[in-house]
């Protein structure tokens, strides 16, 4: 068994990385909704739409997080 999570422990969810590995993507997508919350925060209390956000309009322009990048690496092997 193998274990795949970011290096960095601030980096603690998906979301995270997501935001950090895309900004612009993701402030472009949520910032014009998002007035009481920060984009990440939003991205974080609404997991499953904003991933499905993500996928519809960015799907093939997002940057991967590294540790999913190995995780799929492995399972390839």
């Amino acid at each position: 068994m193998q274990v795949f999570a970011d290096k960095d422990p601030r980096r603690s969810t998906f979301e995270i990385c997501i935001y950090q590995d895309n900004t612009d993507a993701c402030e472009e997508i949520f910032r014009a909704s998002r007035r009481s919350v920060s984009v990440l925060d939003y991205m974080l209390d609404n997991k499953a739409e904003a991933a499905l956000a993500l996928l519809e309009k960015k799907g093939t322009t997002l940057t991967v997080p590294g540790y999913l990048r190995e995780a799929m690496a492995w399972v390839r092997k």
